[in-house]
């Protein structure tokens, strides 16, 4: 059945003002002659956000933006990125103030972003787009603002009239998390199963998945191990299997890290063998992990089972270099 007018001239008027809005509010600029530009150089997390971005706007377009600190590049459109540290008034060459209002806690700081479109002043042939992190420091963790916010830049690419160009918003984005702690958690086993954790990944393939977690928002990564997992209860048949897994582990912990994530293990302290502990029957716990076969039934309440969660998880993951562990 064919709809009535009034239907029609509904859809009609409920249509035009959106498309009129939405071209009145937005801005394409151009990205065929793009350069992304720091006034300082950048530490390695910043640096590793501005690699995987010019990859990916290459992938899109077929043309990467070049990239330069110092010197501000002659380019149609510059992506200038740093931190409210770098980003001054002074270097930019006009007054910009980040956030009056940005998060008390230290850690969502270093999670916020704030793009800026400046269009091209009149007699100039330079537009310049702000991407910057709200960290207070320059440490890896107060730079994953900017992989965020470069990460938004990628969704605002666009293709109009066979041009590439990012579509923005003529307003400021301003993007402050209200969770700090958003976790990916990952089971890990020697068994290497396919699409279900990271065990059989390449190492560009377990670059490309922190790339997709930054990408993705999340801030953490956790990993939960079983019994199977850990001393002494490795058997010899599983234990190459297990060795190539903790390796595995830790080259992504370790690259995690380089771009600002948190990393972390969950073990259940069932799973910890209890002979690892003297008089350790005193420290059993009670119910489905005691009875379960194969489950040491140790009790996360006593001191002495948490140490010993944390040695297991330093000795055998990540070579000491630790972030305090978070047990399940």
């Amino acid at each position: 059945m064919l709809p009535s007018p009034f239907a029609a001239a509904v859809v009609a008027v409920s249509l035009l003002p959106l498309s009129v809005i939405a071209a009145a509010a937005e801005t394409f600029v151009p990205c065929a002659d793009l350069a992304i530009w720091s006034p300082a150089p950048l530490n390695e997390a910043q640096y590793l956000a501005v690699r995987h971005a010019t990859d990916e706007i290459r992938l899109f377009t077929g043309n990467g933006p070049s990239f330069s600190w110092g010197a501000r590049p002659d380019a149609e459109t510059v992506l200038a990125v740093g931190t409210a540290a770098t980003l001054t008034p002074e270097v930019l060459g006009r007054p910009w103030q980040p956030v009056a209002d940005a998060p008390a806690d230290p850690d969502l700081r270093n999670q916020s972003y704030v793009i800026e479109l400046w269009p091209r002043p009149d007699g100039e042939s330079q537009t310049t787009i702000v991407i910057a992190s709200l960290g207070a420091d320059d440490t890896p963790r107060a730079s994953l603002g900017l992989g965020y916010g470069l990460a938004a830049m990628l969704r605002y690419l666009d293709l109009r009239e066979g041009r590439w160009g990012f579509c923005l918003p003529a307003e400021r984005i301003v993007c402050m998390p209200a969770i700090a702690t958003r976790t990916v958690y990952q089971n890990v086993s020697p068994w290497r199963l396919p699409g279900v954790g990271i065990e059989g990944y390449s190492p560009e393939q377990l670059r490309e998945y922190v790339d997709f977690l930054v990408d993705a928002g999340y801030s953490r990564v956790s990993f939960w191990q079983g019994s199977q997992s850990l001393d002494p209860g490795i058997s010899e048949a599983d234990r190459p299997a297990v060795e190539a897994m903790h390796r595995q582990v830790r080259a992504l912990l370790g690259y995690a890290r380089r771009r600002g994530l948190e990393v972390y293990h969950q073990l259940t302290p069932a799973y910890v063998d209890q002979t690892l502990l003297p008089e350790a029957e005193k420290y059993r716990g009670v119910g489905w992990y005691t009875e379960k076969p194969g489950h040491g039934g140790l009790c996360w309440h006593h001191p002495e089972v948490q140490a010993l969660c944390r040695r297991v998880a330093r000795e055998m993951m990540d070579s000491g270099d630790y972030l305090h562990p978070r047990v399940n």
